[in-house]
């Protein structure tokens, strides 16, 4: 995991096409006192993978989902993410 001192780092390089959306985030967006951050990564996976065959993972949309995931009363990490959509 990045910041944390543990284990090592490589680099990676990945296309995506136009349209496609990159989705980064902390573990507080995916991590919650009854969950793993596995388990919360598996639920946003399946969550966005929803979304995109709804044709409802612009941006927007994916804003709109993680803020629904993050703003609940028993949240107490911090929760950040960075969207970004390939336009050419």
């Amino acid at each position: 995991p990045l910041g944390t001192g543990i284990g090592g780092l490589s680099a990676r390089a990945e296309a995506i096409a136009r349209g496609d959306v990159l989705v980064a985030y902390t573990d507080g967006v995916v991590e919650t006192r009854d969950a793993t951050v596995d388990v919360g990564i598996a639920a946003l996976r399946s969550r966005l993978s929803d979304a995109m065959n709804a044709g409802q993972a612009g941006p927007d949309d994916v804003v709109a989902m993680l803020q629904g995931m993050v703003d609940t009363p028993w949240r107490i990490d911090d929760a950040a993410a960075v969207i970004v959509r390939a336009v050419e």
